[in-house]
Protein backbone atom coordinates (compact mmCIF):
# COMPACT_ATOMS: atom_id res chain seq x y z
CA UNK A 1 0.00 0.00 0.00
CA UNK A 2 1.50 3.31 -0.75
CA UNK A 3 -0.38 6.83 -0.47
CA UNK A 4 1.06 10.44 -2.06
CA UNK A 5 0.25 13.40 -0.44
CA UNK A 6 1.49 16.05 -3.35
CA UNK A 7 1.80 19.74 -1.70
CA UNK A 8 -0.09 18.53 0.83
CA UNK A 9 0.77 19.54 4.63
CA UNK A 10 -0.59 15.72 5.54
CA UNK A 11 3.17 14.87 5.26
CA UNK A 12 4.70 17.91 6.03
CA UNK A 13 2.03 17.35 9.92
CA UNK A 14 3.62 13.46 9.48
CA UNK A 15 6.95 13.89 9.17
CA UNK A 16 6.68 16.58 12.12
CA UNK A 17 5.15 14.22 14.00
CA UNK A 18 7.83 11.71 13.66
CA UNK A 19 10.39 14.34 14.27
CA UNK A 20 9.23 15.81 17.24
CA UNK A 21 8.15 12.12 18.91
CA UNK A 22 10.70 9.95 17.56
CA UNK A 23 11.81 9.45 21.68
CA UNK A 24 8.00 7.60 22.21
CA UNK A 25 7.70 6.14 18.61
CA UNK A 26 11.29 4.95 17.92
CA UNK A 27 11.70 1.00 19.21
CA UNK A 28 15.29 1.70 21.30
CA UNK A 29 15.46 -2.44 21.07
CA UNK A 30 14.49 -4.78 17.65
CA UNK A 31 12.54 -6.56 20.31
CA UNK A 32 9.96 -3.96 21.12
CA UNK A 33 6.76 -4.42 20.03
CA UNK A 34 4.57 -1.40 18.47
CA UNK A 35 7.50 0.74 17.47
CA UNK A 36 8.70 1.79 14.84
CA UNK A 37 12.60 0.98 13.80
CA UNK A 38 15.07 3.73 13.11
CA UNK A 39 15.27 2.54 9.55
CA UNK A 40 11.38 3.03 9.60
CA UNK A 41 11.75 6.51 11.23
CA UNK A 42 14.55 7.96 8.78
CA UNK A 43 12.18 6.52 6.00
CA UNK A 44 9.74 8.95 6.66
CA UNK A 45 11.71 11.78 7.87
CA UNK A 46 13.56 11.89 4.19
CA UNK A 47 10.46 11.64 2.15
CA UNK A 48 10.21 14.08 -0.67
CA UNK A 49 7.08 14.65 -3.34
CA UNK A 50 7.63 10.63 -3.70
CA UNK A 51 5.27 7.99 -2.80
CA UNK A 52 4.72 7.27 0.96
CA UNK A 53 3.71 4.37 2.27
CA UNK A 54 2.97 1.54 4.86
CA UNK A 55 5.01 3.66 7.16
CA UNK A 56 3.21 6.63 6.68
CA UNK A 57 -0.62 4.86 7.26
CA UNK A 58 0.86 3.49 10.59
CA UNK A 59 2.36 6.85 11.58
CA UNK A 60 -1.13 8.66 10.59
CA UNK A 61 -3.39 5.93 12.18
CA UNK A 62 -0.89 6.81 15.57
CA UNK A 63 -1.62 10.56 15.01
CA UNK A 64 -5.48 10.36 14.41
CA UNK A 65 -5.72 7.53 17.07
CA UNK A 66 -7.91 5.96 14.15
CA UNK A 67 -7.62 2.48 12.47
CA UNK A 68 -7.23 3.25 9.33
CA UNK A 69 -8.26 -0.22 6.90
CA UNK A 70 -6.90 0.25 3.51
CA UNK A 71 -8.84 -1.95 0.57
CA UNK A 72 -6.81 -2.82 -2.81
CA UNK A 73 -9.01 -4.42 -5.22
CA UNK A 74 -7.44 -7.03 -7.71
CA UNK A 75 -8.58 -8.82 -10.41
CA UNK A 76 -10.98 -11.11 -8.58
CA UNK A 77 -10.29 -10.33 -4.81
CA UNK A 78 -9.58 -7.60 -2.53
CA UNK A 79 -6.69 -7.07 -0.44
CA UNK A 80 -7.56 -5.95 3.02
CA UNK A 81 -4.70 -4.21 5.48
CA UNK A 82 -5.97 -2.65 8.60
CA UNK A 83 -3.20 -0.08 10.42
CA UNK A 84 -3.90 -0.10 14.62
CA UNK A 85 -2.64 3.10 16.46
CA UNK A 86 0.35 1.27 17.90
CA UNK A 87 2.05 0.59 14.54
CA UNK A 88 0.87 -2.89 14.26
CA UNK A 89 -0.95 -4.02 10.81
CA UNK A 90 -3.00 -6.93 10.39
CA UNK A 91 -3.71 -8.68 6.84
CA UNK A 92 -6.47 -10.96 7.70
CA UNK A 93 -8.80 -8.63 8.22
CA UNK A 94 -12.85 -9.80 8.40
CA UNK A 95 -14.30 -6.66 7.39
CA UNK A 96 -17.69 -7.59 7.76
CA UNK A 97 -17.27 -8.02 11.78
CA UNK A 98 -14.67 -5.38 11.82
CA UNK A 99 -17.73 -2.56 10.38
CA UNK A 100 -20.33 -3.71 12.05
CA UNK A 101 -18.84 -4.60 15.73
CA UNK A 102 -16.42 -1.94 16.01
CA UNK A 103 -16.83 0.71 18.57
CA UNK A 104 -14.89 3.13 16.73
CA UNK A 105 -15.01 2.53 13.39
CA UNK A 106 -11.80 3.16 11.02
CA UNK A 107 -11.04 5.53 8.69
CA UNK A 108 -11.80 3.72 4.75
CA UNK A 109 -8.99 3.97 2.46
CA UNK A 110 -9.72 2.57 -0.90
CA UNK A 111 -6.99 2.08 -4.02
CA UNK A 112 -9.18 2.93 -6.86
CA UNK A 113 -5.71 2.64 -9.41
CA UNK A 114 -3.96 -0.37 -7.74
CA UNK A 115 -2.99 -3.22 -10.20
CA UNK A 116 -1.98 -6.43 -9.12
CA UNK A 117 1.96 -6.85 -8.82
CA UNK A 118 2.24 -3.51 -10.34
CA UNK A 119 4.16 -0.77 -8.64
CA UNK A 120 2.55 1.97 -7.05
CA UNK A 121 2.93 5.15 -9.31
CA UNK A 122 -1.07 4.54 -10.67
CA UNK A 123 -2.32 3.86 -7.02
CA UNK A 124 -4.61 6.72 -6.13
CA UNK A 125 -6.80 6.21 -2.44
CA UNK A 126 -10.30 7.74 -2.36
CA UNK A 127 -11.97 7.81 1.21
CA UNK A 128 -14.63 5.91 1.89
CA UNK A 129 -17.38 6.77 4.99
CA UNK A 130 -19.85 4.30 6.60
CA UNK A 131 -23.12 5.71 6.64
CA UNK A 132 -22.74 6.63 10.33
CA UNK A 133 -19.40 8.38 9.60
CA UNK A 134 -21.41 9.84 6.45
CA UNK A 135 -24.21 11.01 8.80
CA UNK A 136 -21.51 13.06 11.18
CA UNK A 137 -19.65 14.68 8.42
CA UNK A 138 -23.10 15.85 6.69
CA UNK A 139 -23.70 17.28 10.12
CA UNK A 140 -20.35 18.85 10.35
CA UNK A 141 -20.32 20.58 6.77
CA UNK A 142 -24.26 21.95 7.69
CA UNK A 143 -22.98 23.90 11.26
CA UNK A 144 -19.57 24.91 9.21
CA UNK A 145 -21.94 26.37 6.08
CA UNK A 146 -24.22 28.18 8.83
CA UNK A 147 -21.33 29.23 10.89
CA UNK A 148 -20.04 30.47 7.35
CA UNK A 149 -23.19 32.20 6.67
CA UNK A 150 -23.74 34.00 10.19
CA UNK A 151 -20.28 35.47 9.68
CA UNK A 152 -20.63 36.49 6.07
CA UNK A 153 -23.78 38.28 7.53
CA UNK A 154 -21.98 39.93 10.54
CA UNK A 155 -19.10 40.95 8.11
CA UNK A 156 -21.52 42.67 5.47
CA UNK A 157 -23.06 44.74 7.90
CA UNK A 158 -19.93 46.59 9.13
Amino acid sequence: SSVKFTDSNIRDKIKEYVKNNREDIQEQDPSELNKLSENKINEILDLGMSYGGDNEIMVLSNMLNKKILVIKPYEDSNNYRLFNTDFSQDTDVNITDLLDNAVDEPIILYNIGGEKLQDSTGEHFNLLLTEKQYKIFETTMSLKDNVIGVLKEKLNKN
